[in-house]
């Protein structure tokens, strides 16, 4: 496992942690580090990402777990290669309970509209 010390490195967390997924997170030259805070985040993120090679999705982003030292604390974490493209920047939704309800509705509606188009895992 990848061990990095990113104590010189401003996190782009700037509201504190919270349940909502603002975990701290850090883009390092071509990485992006993200440090659990919940305990298990990063986990997740790598579980997924490697269940994603044997289906049939094609976009997606492969996360590595990674221990992170920052300002006298370590954290374990997930790291991945830089997703974004020249134009864009990275934003994060924390909206309230309600708004995430109504963003959760959108979504389902997409997602039914789209699930015309079948995954499968190998």
């Amino acid at each position: 496992m990848e061990k990095i010390k990113l104590d010189d490195f401003c996190s782009f967390d700037s509201a504190g942690h919270s349940s909502k997924g603002n975990q701290l997170k850090w883009k390092y030259g071509n990485k992006w580090y993200k440090a659990d805070h919940m305990g298990y985040e990063g986990l997740a993120e790598v579980a997924v990402s490697g269940l994603l090679v044997y289906s049939n999705v094609e976009n997606y982003i492969v996360y590595e777990p990674v221990q992170i030292q920052y300002k006298g604390k370590e954290y374990n974490g997930c790291v991945s290669e830089n997703f974004l493209r020249e134009d864009e920047e990275a934003t994060e939704y924390n909206g309230s309970y309600i708004e995430n309800i109504r963003l959760h509705k959108k979504l389902h509606k997409i997602l039914m509209i789209k699930s015309q188009k079948q995954y499968s895992f190998s």
